[in-house]
């Protein structure tokens, strides 16, 4: 901090400066500053005794951070205060006060309006106007352009001196006004020597730079004079002005203005947590644009340029469940519209992935929003995983500063696709009517999460719908069909397998073979079987097994002759044996077709079925 007059800077601010210089480049921000410049010198562009200025036209040449400063200087015959100019622009665009002494009486005053950086500002010559009402022996306008100024102020820092009385003249032109280092400091005089025509002179310190005089004489002599001065970082002691004015008749007028120096912020961009985040899902092949990532990527500090991105998956996916990697922004938060910036078409499988090279860019405070996207190809295994890693400012390229992350890693992502069409059905494709628990099944395929089953009109399923096996109850004899089943999971549904079933009564030999072997040649060639497992269960008697009772002789046989039980594990004498068919009515009642039945023994199920219980067993010897 220093002060016009004197000028000094306290140990505490400077001491707090140092330590804010630090801290902020710790911050990675640059604080590095080019000094204040003057591209437009200072130049007269009025000096008569009218009011009115507005024959000048100049442009302002192109640049950052500018700001263009006026002065206006008036002398009259006798002591008063001024109003200020009722019209002062540059282009149509208004200028700023920032200080005068006109409210003060006086023989001469001075004002200071600047105009920040402008459209106007665009290198084309353009017009000032100045308007200062009254009657005037002179009026002066001074006007320069700096670059650099730092725009944020809403006001500068200001001063004013001022001395209606002759005399032998201040050591300063001002009070003391204080100002930072580094700044710009500007002051703009009008001296007036009220008893002769005598312009006045006097001495400016050397560390100030006069931009030029502008004097005259009517009945009094005058003199205005801008300076500046770029305040040292050193701690320095100056005066505006120092010795005497000649001659020491004179009167004056000051005013001042202090501008800080723009501070060069280098752009930087800072990564964030997107707005939505993309959670976990289940992602179903084929399928494209599906959202594995996403980000808000901020802009500050100046326009700036995004040229690549790149990031990690981890999970257990392989180079052919994926197509491609895609990255898209936009500047609201909408994928469905958002905009392609580039794409990876060798996605590979697990590790650190980028695009090819874009540019993209960012304007200053502006946010824009990002997502990274895989293309799922039609032949992804299912169950397999992508989970994208948290972002850091080390994953963006660009030439701004990096800022920002890490971000919170991405749900993972599971891969699926439609079941495979189950393979074939277990079971068997005849039953008997209304019989239960009868299972059919299928092996697991790869990927379902349930199953739907089918049975023809009039069975039911009475257990393990949505499993890979099913227990049913048939139906009626003639309710035929298929039982069909398909596998299905998140993704949608296989095709059907199918087993056409159908519903009858057994054949007698059919139902015996559920138990043991048919018999289904003649009674010769039973006879000439060996071992009484091989057959149906023997006649038998009160007395025990037939199987333990030999042939008394191998005439015991003969059909309507034989009463004794015997067991038919003998060969027959002959070939004739057994091939007439039984005299008696109730054995009679025990051939089906000309061939024996397991049933013609006894009922060794229980059922009801012809030719079950076609006659009872209490004849059989």
């Amino acid at each position: 901090m220093r002060n016009y007059h004197p000028i000094t800077k306290s140990k505490e601010i400077r001491k707090c400066k140092f330590i804010l210089f630090l801290m902020l480049t710790f911050l990675g921000i640059n604080l590095s500053n080019a000094q204040i410049t003057q591209p437009t010198a200072w130049t007269k562009a009025y000096d008569q005794a009218s009011g009115t200025c507005n024959t000048v036209s100049f442009p302002v040449a192109a640049g950052t951070n500018r700001i263009l400063v006026v002065y206006v200087s008036h002398i009259v015959t006798a002591s008063a205060t001024q109003a200020n100019p009722t019209t002062i622009t540059y282009g149509g665009a208004n200028l700023t006060l920032a200080t005068t002494n006109g409210a003060t009486s006086g023989r001469m005053h001075t004002w200071i309006y600047y105009l920040k950086d402008n459209a106007v500002m665009d290198n084309t010559s353009r017009p000032i106007n100045v308007t200062l009402a009254g009657t005037h022996l002179n009026v002066a306008v001074w006007y320069g352009v700096f670059a650099g100024v730092d725009q944020a102020p809403a006001t500068y820092t200001t001063g004013n001196g001022f001395s209606n009385t002759a005399g032998a003249g201040p050591a300063a032109l001002s009070a003391a006004m204080a100002v930072n280092a580094n700044e710009q400091a500007l002051y703009y005089s009008c001296v007036v020597n009220t008893t002769t025509t005598t312009v006045p002179t006097y001495t400016i310190n050397a560390n100030w730079t006069s931009s030029g005089t502008s004097t005259g004489t009517t009945t009094y002599g005058w003199k205005t004079e801008p300076a500046k001065r770029t305040i040292p970082a050193a701690n320095t002691t100056d005066n505006a002005a120092t010795g005497t004015f000649t001659p020491n008749t004179c009167r004056w007028a000051m005013s001042a203005i202090s501008l800080p120096r723009a501070v060069a912020v280098v752009p930087t961009l800072t990564i964030t947590n997107p707005t939505t985040a993309v959670v976990a899902a289940s992602l179903c092949a084929p399928t494209t644009k599906s959202p594995i990532h996403a980000f808000n990527i901020a802009c500050s500090g100046g326009a700036s340029t995004l040229t690549n991105f790149q990031f990690t998956t981890t999970g257990t996916h392989i180079a052919s469940d994926l197509t491609n990697y895609k990255i898209w922004w936009n500047s609201s938060n909408s994928l469905a519209t958002a905009t392609l910036l580039a794409t990876n078409a060798a996605p590979g499988g697990p590790g650190l992935k980028t695009f090819t090279p874009f540019t993209l860019n960012i304007p200053n405070t502006t946010t824009y929003y990002f997502w990274i996207t895989a293309d799922i190809s039609a032949t992804a295994s299912s169950a397999r995983t992508l989970t994208v890693s948290s972002s850091t400012s080390g994953d963006m390229t660009t030439s701004a500063v990096k800022a920002g992350g890490p971000t919170a890693a991405s749900g993972t992502q599971t891969l699926n696709s439609i079941p495979a069409t189950p393979g074939a059905i277990t079971g068997l494709a005849s039953q008997p009517p209304s019989t239960t628990g009868l299972i059919y099944s299928i092996a697991a395929v790869a990927g379902a999460t349930t199953y739907t089953w089918s049975v023809p009109v009039g069975w039911s399923i009475t257990a393990g719908n949505g499993t890979s096996s099913i227990t049913v109850t048939s139906g009626a004899i003639g309710q035929n069909g298929n039982i069909s089943v398909t596998a299905g999971n998140t993704c949608g549904t296989s095709a059907a397998s199918t087993l056409a079933v159908t519903v009858a009564i057994p054949d007698p030999h059919g139902v015996c073979a559920g138990c043991h072997i048919n018999h289904t040649a003649p009674g010769a060639a039973l006879t000439s079987i060996l071992g009484n497992a091989n057959l149906c269960i023997s006649c038998h008697n009160p007395t025990g097994s037939a199987n333990t009772l030999p042939f008394a002789n191998s005439d015991k046989a003969i059909p309507g002759i034989s009463g004794t039980s015997h067991a038919w594990d003998k060969a027959a004498v002959n070939a004739t044996y057994q091939t007439n068919l039984p005299a008696n009515t109730g054995m009679l009642a025990r051939i089906s077709a000309g061939q024996v039945i397991c049933s013609t023994c006894h009922d060794q199920h229980s059922q009801t079925y012809t030719p079950y219980l076609r006659a009872d067993n209490s004849g059989d010897a």
